[in-house]
């Protein structure tokens, strides 16, 4: 799973797996004095001050949704070409399903905190007023492009990348997957999938970081 963090001087970007990752990738391709790192570990001193580190996220549904799609677009491009057929994407879906992935819930679902990075935030940085290391924001990855830059005073050209729309097989298989869980049933589901036992507190953490020093907020600015 693609992670990468660019960094400038004392400004650190962060693009996790199905958050942005490719546009990080892409940033430094088209802007100067950018660097790529995929080690965490070997990228950013979280215990200097002096660092800002900036991390756009997506809503857990839309993202739980992104991965799925990725597995089933290179299983049955690797079978079948880049035009299976119907009976095929159903077939790679129930396989998917019964193998390791709940369609409808998170089980085996990636979270923003399972590296480094988020690791430390939670346990050494969130609620701790003494921490005098790096600085953490987290914002809406709907913003990355029209409003990071400005915010951070930068000349910086950020790419918009969404391979959905570049790939017709991945819009068939939303569809599909859309219509086995559309909306009204997304919200029948709410209270087992988004409990805090299934969603690992995840509903519960991102409403106390948005009501913190460590989300901006771009509606407001």
């Amino acid at each position: 799973m693609s992670a990468r963090i660019i960094t400038k001087n004392n400004i650190s970007i962060v693009g996790l797996y199905k958050n942005a990752s490719q546009s990080i990738k892409q940033i430094t391709k088209e802007n100067e004095g950018w660097t790529l790192c995929e080690k965490f570990n070997k990228c950013i001193d979280l215990y200097d001050s002096n660092n800002k580190i900036y991390i756009p996220v997506r809503d857990e549904w839309d993202r739980h949704i992104s991965g799925i799609l990725e597995h089933l677009v290179n299983e049955l491009q690797e079978i079948h070409g880049n035009e299976p057929s119907i009976k095929d994407i159903n077939e790679a879906i129930d396989k998917l399903r019964d193998d390791r992935w709940e369609i409808n819930s998170f089980k085996g679902h990636m979270d923003h905190f399972t590296n480094i990075i988020g690791t430390s935030f939670l346990t050494d940085i969130f609620g701790n007023n003494d921490w005098d290391g790096a600085h953490i924001y987290y914002f809406d990855m709907k913003y990355f492009s029209s409003h990071l830059p400005d915010y951070l005073n930068l000349d910086i050209k950020i790419p918009f990348r969404h391979t959905v729309e570049d790939n017709n097989l991945k819009k068939v298989i939303r569809k599909i997957l859309k219509d086995e869980f559309d909306d009204t049933h997304k919200v029948s589901k709410s209270n087992s999938v988004y409990t805090m036992e299934l969603m690992n507190c995840r509903n519960f953490i991102w409403k106390e970081i948005k009501n913190s020093k460590h989300w901006i907020n771009f509606q407001t600015k």
